[in-house]
């Protein structure tokens, strides 16, 4: 079962609860709500739930500016999606680059590599040029493979922390435009301070979830979270979050101002 829930950036310290004392720093932030529930059968992937999920809530006027997800609801192509059909960030560790490279943390791995998709052409790290960029499907997924020319690739004096191929060139695959520039962002900021200190945000859900799978009549739930954007400026500045109750599940969060609740509405 996957729930939404609103949830809330801590105010200031200045800031108090109205009808409060001066000098009583008590938060100023409403409670949470939930705002979408969503099930499925264990087996089915988080990932499959990311556009039902913001489908349910943009039916309810409550899709948020930013969906915090953990890695178990990640990919690229949701991203892009999620972007373009609801004008909201997903914000999700995405897929790290897995190049033998990159796992041995020596050599060149793709970020060393520019890349100019108007002129559909690959800079390598010591300056030459790719000879060959070719779309195709892998894996049922496009992809461009980018290659080198083998008479440049032998001559090259690094060519060892670029590619182990015994014969040719250096190979380079790359995903379509949009989603590679969104892998190339995500792998940057990831590891970011600042990245890491807004991702954070889905501690406090993790804990909320915590409490109830202690219940011996619980599973252990995947979380999310989320801030809506909203036009209404009298709406007060909250976050969402989504939660997936699975066995062994994972957890994912989001923020965004929340959304004008009547006290005679019902939350389904």
């Amino acid at each position: 079962m996957h729930i939404s829930e609103t949830c809330h950036d801590l105010p200031a310290p200045e800031e108090t609860a109205p009808g409060t004392q001066p000098g009583n720093n008590a938060p100023a932030t409403p409670p949470n709500v939930i705002t979408n529930v969503a099930t499925t059968d264990a087996t089915v992937p988080d990932v499959k739930q990311v556009e039902p999920i913001h489908a349910a809530l943009g039916r309810r006027a409550l899709v948020p500016a930013e969906h915090y997800v953990d890695s178990g609801y990640a990919a690229a192509d949701l991203i892009v999606a999620a972007r373009r059909r609801y004008g909201l960030a997903l914000v999700t560790p995405v897929l790290g680059d897995h190049s033998p490279q990159a796992r041995a943390k020596t050599g060149f791995d793709r970020s060393a590599f520019t890349v100019d998709w108007d002129n559909q052409q690959v800079t390598c790290p010591q300056g030459q040029t790719s000879s060959s960029w070719s779309p195709c499907i892998q894996r049922g997924q496009e992809a461009i493979v980018v290659t080198f020319g083998g008479e440049v690739c032998h001559a090259c004096p690094a060519r060892s922390a670029c590619t182990s191929a015994k014969k040719g060139g250096g190979q380079l695959t790359l995903r379509t435009r949009a989603l590679q520039e969104v892998l190339d962002q995500g792998r940057r900021e990831q590891h970011s301070t600042d990245w890491q200190a807004r991702y954070a945000i889905r501690a406090g859900v993790e804990g909320t979830i915590h409490q109830g799978s202690r219940s011996p009549a619980s599973a252990r739930p995947a979380t999310a979270a989320s801030r809506r954007s909203t036009s209404n400026t009298s709406t007060p500045p909250s976050r969402s979050t989504s939660s997936a109750w699975t066995p062994g599940g994972t957890a994912t969060c989001s923020i965004g101002p929340a959304p004008a609740i009547s006290p005679a509405s019902n939350s389904r």
